[in-house]
């Protein structure tokens, strides 16, 4: 299956499921027990949007845990910069209706000590990813390619057979589902 009918029919699968929510919730869990978010200072995150894993409601807890929370804003296409939450009541809807900060607050950078958690509508376990196709996150990381990447997903959106990919793809490090942490470069579940 082409890029294109595989966003299409794990989009049309994730718009059916109906446990959006539990599963969240789920991910979050495992997440937060993890070394790799207990040891990151910052969280480059995403606010979701439509069936997307939720992540809204776990931005307030990273930064009660002390960790600076970082968010997209979408500029020209392809291009996109982070930059740091400051309140969840300052966060304004961009073009597409996702929820980004004001273009005011100050940008940030990946660090050694980030984590950046890809949304995305299918992976596969060699760290591949099929995005929105507007090439946003393979710019970014391109730009920033020492950013520690973990992709999060419902389990149906991890794939068992390789996605196609194009030379402007980055692959991700970590994938994240309720199952549990892929870590693509050994090859285990964590």
């Amino acid at each position: 299956m082409s890029k294109q009918e595989i966003r299409q029919e794990i989009r049309k699968q994730r718009d059916r499921y109906q446990f959006i929510h539990r599963d969240s919730v789920r991910i979050w869990d495992i997440l937060e027990q993890s070394s790799l978010y207990k040891k990151a200072r910052t969280i480059f995150t995403y606010c979701s949007f439509g069936s997307e894993v939720e992540t809204f409601f776990t931005l307030e807890p990273m930064m009660r845990h002390g960790k600076k929370v970082c968010l997209p804003r979408l500029k020209d296409k392809p291009y996109m910069e982070f930059h740091v939450l400051e309140h969840l009541k300052r966060l304004e809807r961009n073009r597409y209706g996702v929820y980004e900060p004001p273009m005011w607050e100050a940008t940030c950078v990946p660090a050694a000590d980030s984590l950046m958690l890809v949304p995305g509508v299918a992976f596969d376990l060699q760290g591949n990813r099929i995005g929105f196709g507007g090439g946003f996150y393979d710019c970014y990381l391109q730009r920033h390619p020492q950013t520690r990447t973990m992709g999060i997903c419902f389990d149906f959106q991890l794939l068992e057979d390789t996605i196609p990919v194009e030379e402007t793809d980055q692959k991700l490090q970590y994938i994240l589902t309720t199952r549990g942490i892929y870590n693509v470069e050994e090859g285990v579940w964590l």
